[in-house]
């Protein structure tokens, strides 16, 4: 199996302005460059989970082969709920509090 220069292994590791999606895809293209044992490789250089480099491999070969504008990074309803959504009254607790308290 090919590998890459201890140089350019150290500018890839140095990457990490890169946002989740696209560290993924950037770190498969290269397991996908380097054939057969790619993965394993890239995983011991980058210290990434081949599980997840699997997961970028299918999405680099699902891409389209111009420039496409992806409005999000996750998908949309993905992560923490708001505080609002979890405690829809309270705003009416909060007052609850404040007027017992101006009662002592």
């Amino acid at each position: 199996m090919q590998t890459y220069l201890p140089e350019i292994e150290k500018v890839m590791q140095d990457i990490c302005t890169l946002n989740e999606k696209d560290r993924r895809r950037l770190r498969s293209s290269g397991s996908v460059k380097l054939g057969h044992g790619g993965q394993s490789y890239i995983a011991k250089v980058l210290d990434a989970v081949k599980r997840r480099l699997a997961v970028g491999v299918k999405e680099f070969e699902q891409l389209p082969d111009g420039p496409v504008f992806e409005p999000g990074i996750r998908k949309v309803g993905g992560g923490r709920k708001g505080y609002m959504t979890h405690h829809v009254d309270i705003d009416a607790q909060f007052l609850d509090v404040v007027e017992r308290s101006h009662r002592r």
